[in-house]
């Protein structure tokens, strides 16, 4: 008995605190907002002022126009490549047969549309029939007794198998041609990049790049002296170790 007694404490104890429960997890909730809206304005604000930075430094400048200059010329480069794998045999080749393999796809998703049209109408139509049939039963009872035969269960046979797997099949024609041209194409591509031109182009590429990089990381560590850049970092860092209490994440 004292033992019930005991239980009927902790139960209502249990329901009177509920409500002060509910409050702390919604005011936990508002919390955890708060800390992701901070560090989401506190980033965008780290990113502006970096953008601000780097925008307004002429080393940066300097260096990003020629890196823009090297990429432009890398790319230019890059056209002579679908110029040269039209003339190889194979890749003629190819392309008819990924003519031909888009034909087939075509048509079997077209096939599958028709299927998928007349299983629907075939279902609304038993589904229509069967509801008369329950109609007119119900009218038609009387005293008498009834029989049912009873039901069996028959597996279930996908009406639209064989056009799906038309689609997969021709999707899977179609894709490995693809890949076979794309691999014509690097091949092509390979063989181009053995030139001079394309070697110094490619080196301007990766030089002008570091060089870029190079040019950024003093203006970005430079920013890291001022006030309002720490004062942000700090924000970031302090909302993001809200989220992670919140969300039992120990660093």
């Amino acid at each position: 008995m004292k033992s019930r007694i005991l239980w009927s404490a902790v139960i209502a104890a249990g329901f009177i605190a509920l409500p002060s429960f509910v409050q702390a997890q919604k005011v936990s909730d508002q919390e955890l907002a708060q800390a992701q809206t901070q560090r989401m304005k506190a980033g965008l604000a780290l990113r502006d002022m970096q953008k601000t930075a780097l925008e307004n430094d002429p080393k940066v400048i300097a260096a990003k126009e020629a890196m823009e200059k090297a990429q432009k010329d890398w790319s230019a480069l890059q056209a002579q490549v679908d110029e040269a794998v039209k003339g190889d045999p194979d890749y003629q080749k190819a392309q008819e047969q990924l003519k031909a393999a888009d034909d087939k796809l075509a048509a079997a998703r077209k096939s599958l549309a028709d299927a998928s049209k007349s299983a629907a109408k075939a279902r609304a139509d038993e589904e229509k029939q069967r509801a008369q049939s329950a109609s007119s039963s119900s009218y038609g009872g009387g005293g008498g007794s009834s029989y049912s035969q009873p039901k069996t269960d028959t597996p279930k046979v996908n009406p639209l198998a064989t056009q799906q797997k038309a689609v997969k099949d021709a999707q899977e024609e179609a894709n490995k041609i693809r890949i076979s041209m794309n691999q014509l194409k690097l091949k092509t591509q390979h063989t181009l990049e053995a030139k001079d031109e394309w070697k110094a182009a490619k080196t301007a590429v990766d030089k002008t790049k570091a060089d870029y990089e190079a040019a950024c990381r003093p203006v970005l560590a430079a920013l890291k002296d001022k006030p309002e850049y720490a004062a942000l970092l700090k924000q970031e860092s302090d909302a993001q170790a809200k989220i992670d209490a919140a969300n039992g994440i120990v660093r």
